[in-house]
């Protein structure tokens, strides 16, 4: 059951370095105990990768897709880029642990897969506007690329780059060490790969780090020239078009999720971070009002300018006469109007009054005739 036990153990998900751990300290037991059984883990760990491998072969064998559906299972198929991305870097780590503890005895596999680690294409900043969601997959692929070199880096870079840390470098150059003291300090590692191989392995370390580094000046690069844009869109239409906010929404994520993993790779290799310059936002409006007027778009002092154009600025300061603006007619055929409705409301009036003495009259008319009555009626009685 040897061959079921390596089986096993390559099909682990390493998720955790204290799962690394665990797995190395199993795998050394059964190494004591049975015979082929690391021959037969290694060949298994490298399938993951694509490759087929033999201890004592010369060559290592890529597998094509036919081949691949073949060999491997239906779990391993079916695994997100996520998932195969932490796979990958799991057998990685275990592998590099078992080669710096004698249980594996062949670079030549992990020196093939650093050098062949598809960090980033020969196109890769020429986007293709009709290709955006490839353009995608491979910045994702990418940034899984990246985490497994570090990942790599951190447990073994050391012994198959010879790449010293750039925060140990420093940390030696603070403390003012000397050279006598510089190799106690320093973490010693026996030569376990040739010369020839870790000078592959360096160089194809370092080329990576070019890359990535070249790559995030690049975002950074293209989001100083989308922001310019926006803001000229801004002076002159009010707002930045939906497509041109949707590119700067996707280089500031591109740009925001390739920063850490390449800080983490520049200190790995013994490299310091480029320095990423902000512009300073008054010294860029200064620019782009320059640009403005070197355009010709506006000729105008924006400090003290209201309004958006000599003319709307006319509109509201130089007030017309609006009687020079309204033909005399349209006033005359005003006055008469209100003229005659003038005179309307004046007639209207006298004959309230007129209706009001009439009234007034009878009124008192009345009276007089109820007091004649009284009268009368009296002086019958006296009679």
């Amino acid at each position: 059951y040897v061959q079921e036990m390596a089986s096993a153990v390559a099909d682990v998900k390493i998720a955790r370095g204290s799962d690394v751990n665990k797995c190395i300290e199993m795998c050394s037991q059964i190494h004591r105990r049975y015979d082929g059984f690391a021959k037969g883990l290694y060949s298994l760990l490298l399938r993951v990768f694509e490759i087929s491998w033999k201890p004592g072969d010369r060559k290592i064998h890529k597998y094509e897709e036919e081949e691949l559906e073949e060999i491997l299972d239906e779990d391993a198929t079916d695994l997100n880029a996520k998932d195969l991305a932490m796979k990958k870097r799991g057998s990685l780590r275990l592998i590099a642990e078992l080669y710096k503890l004698g249980i594996f005895n062949e670079a030549m596999p992990i020196v093939y897969i650093i050098t062949t680690l598809p960090i980033l294409q020969q196109d890769g900043e020429k986007k293709n506007k009709t290709n955006e969601k490839n353009q995608q997959q491979h910045n994702s692929a990418t940034n899984l690329n990246i985490a497994l070199l570090n990942s790599f880096l951190k447990c073994a870079g050391i012994a198959f780059t010879g790449l010293q840390p750039f925060s140990i470098q420093k940390a030696i150059k603070d403390a003012r060490l000397e050279e006598s003291q510089k190799k106690e300090f320093l973490p010693s590692f026996p030569d376990i790969v040739s010369k020839s191989d870790q000078k592959k392995c360096q160089k194809a370390v370092l080329r990576a780090h070019d890359s990535v580094i070249g790559k995030l000046l690049f975002y950074h690069k293209n989001i100083s020239r989308k922001r310019k844009r926006m803001k000229r869109m801004e002076l002159m239409q009010g707002e930045a078009s939906a497509k041109i906010q949707e590119e700067m929404k996707e280089l500031q994520e591109a740009f925001d999720a390739l920063l850490k993993p390449a800080a983490t790779l520049s200190d790995l290799v013994g490299r310091p971070m480029v320095e990423i310059e902000e512009e300073d936002e008054d010294e860029e409006e200064e620019e782009l009002m320059e640009v403005l007027k070197l355009d010709g778009a506006f000729e105008v002092n924006w400090e003290s300018q209201l309004f958006e154009d000599p003319e709307t600025r006319s509109f509201y300061e130089n007030i017309e006469n609006l009687l020079v603006i309204i033909p005399k007619k349209l006033l005359e055929g005003g006055g008469k109007k209100k003229d005659e409705s003038k005179e309307k409301v004046n007639d209207q009036g006298n004959d309230e009054n007129e209706g009001g003495e009439g009234k007034a009259a009878g009124e008192s008319s009345k009276e007089q005739g109820d007091e004649n009555e009284k009268n009368g009626g009296e002086e019958e009685e006296e009679e």
